[in-house]
């Protein structure tokens, strides 16, 4: 399954042709995208992965109808939201902005709204309201990654409390 899962993911990627995304399919291969666990749900083999796929099919299904979402860029959001937990080298808070400082660094250029959906991709965390998260908060993007990640972690939790492993 992991491989099946591996694949949708890559192709989806790869049909975005965004400069710098064979970079960033290269890391995650090299560095255990589709091996790792989330932290705290999906927490088995391949869970990151899986959870990567759940996020973005929700995210479909919640946009659906919506004529302003570009396709790409969705896939782009929601397939990358948790990219610094490779080898689980972000099991705490902060992942979304080392995600996008990563994604920058393999050469991928995210447009704003990308940026403003993966860095806050878990809500408006920060104790002020500056303009970059006031634009975040009314990003599309954000607000249909943001939910589907959501959907995704229950689906997570439950799967990992019926195998036993919560």
């Amino acid at each position: 399954m992991m491989n099946d899962v591996r694949t949708k993911i890559v192709d989806t990627l790869r049909a975005t042709q965004r400069e710098g995304i064979e970079n960033v399919i290269d890391y995650m291969d090299r560095n255990g995208f589709y091996i790792g666990r989330c932290h705290k749900h999906h927490r088995y083999q391949g869970g990151l992965a899986d959870h990567s796929w759940e996020v973005f099919q929700h995210a479909l299904l919640l946009s659906k109808g919506d004529n302003d979402i570009d396709k790409d860029s969705l896939a782009i959001c929601a397939l990358l939201h948790d990219f610094c937990k490779c080898s689980g080298m972000c099991q705490y808070g902060g992942h979304g902005r080392r995600s996008v400082r990563m994604l920058n660094d393999l050469g991928l250029h995210l447009s704003e709204e990308e940026f403003l959906a993966i860095r806050y991709h878990m809500g408006q965390h920060g104790r002020t309201m500056d303009a970059q998260r006031l634009k975040a908060l009314n990003c599309k993007y954000r607000k249909y990654v943001h939910k589907a990640d959501n959907m995704s972690s229950v689906l997570g939790w439950s799967k990992d409390f019926i195998s036993g492993r919560k």
